[in-house]
């Protein structure tokens, strides 16, 4: 789940946190991961939504880099997502307020 991320009351999350949290990101995703939850409340005040703005970020660089470097390894090509290891993103309403 990515509750964490951008919740500051439970979580303590600052956006200094950020690169840690792609590292992770970038792990689990390689390990196969795909299926992300996530909901409106995962963020608090200035961060609403922040989860998900980090979850479409971090996603786009993954596959960024992915791309990248099968291209520097093979020297053409490009790494190519498909339909079973594409980011999946599960969210549920949580509605103000709790």
């Amino acid at each position: 789940g990515t509750w964490s991320w951008g919740n500051r009351l439970l979580w303590d999350y600052d956006p200094s946190q950020d690169e840690e949290i792609y590292r992770a990101y970038r792990e689990i995703r390689d390990a196969g991961v795909t299926i992300f939850d996530t909901g409106d409340s995962y963020g608090t005040l200035d961060l609403n939504g922040r989860a998900e703005i980090l979850l479409g970020q971090f996603e786009r660089r993954y596959l960024e880099e992915k791309s990248n470097s099968s291209t520097s390894m093979f020297g053409i090509g490009a790494y190519v997502s498909n339909a079973s290891n594409k980011q999946q993103v599960a969210t549920k309403l949580a509605p103000y307020p709790w």
